[in-house]
């Protein structure tokens, strides 16, 4: 299940972040590293907060493979110009990569038993890539900016950790779903953190 997760987050991240890639006039490569970036990013920061060296990012090529191939249909002009017109697209993938990896973050800390920790990493690996491809893209990342984006993955991580004593797939998928209707929601109804 959570390979499933995770090819599923890996897919919904390379779309958004080949759009953003396409968006700032990059070439093919830029874009393929962008779309990388965002699908990948969080899940690398997550393995070297855990130890875990290489990260598995870098010891499966299925990850690159995935998000390569995904940037590479992106990058096709009437698909790119599809997505860049149904922008509910790119919101909806955002949304299913944001649940699905907060997840697989939450659980890839189930070994420490620090629920704190487990939910960081849930955190982590869902907006690490996003902080990073906005970095390279020269924009302020969007957790920072933009709508009610990291506090859904918090809940729902958090909420998987409670529900973990439940059984694992019942707790993951109701942490998912919760964290996919939150930003649906936030970005329908343009909820935001209050700034100063």
């Amino acid at each position: 299940m959570m390979l499933a997760l995770e090819l599923t987050g890996i897919i919904a991240f390379a779309i958004v972040g080949a759009m953003a890639g396409i968006r700032k006039k990059m070439d093919l490569f830029g874009v393929i590293v962008i779309a990388g970036t965002n699908a990948m990013g969080g899940g690398i920061i997550r393995d070297v907060i855990l130890g875990v060296v290489p990260p598995v990012a870098f010891k499966y090529p299925i990850y690159l493979i995935v998000s390569t191939v995904v940037a590479l249909v992106v990058f096709i002009p009437v698909i790119r110009k599809r997505i860049h017109t149904d922008q509910w697209i790119i919101t909806l993938m955002d949304s299913v990569g944001l649940g699905a990896f907060a997840i697989v973050g939450t659980r890839a800390g189930a070994s420490t038993g620090n629920s704190f920790l487990m939910v960081f990493l849930g955190t982590i690996t869902c907006v690490g890539g996003g902080v990073l491809k906005d970095l390279f893209c020269g924009d302020i990342p969007q957790i920072f900016v933009k709508h009610f984006y990291a506090m859904p993955a918090i809940i729902g991580s958090a909420l998987y950790v409670l529900l973990m004593p439940i059984g694992d797939t019942a707790a993951a998928v109701t942490g998912a779903a919760v964290i996919v209707a939150l930003r649906e929601l936030a970005a329908r109804y343009r909820w935001n953190v209050p700034r100063a």
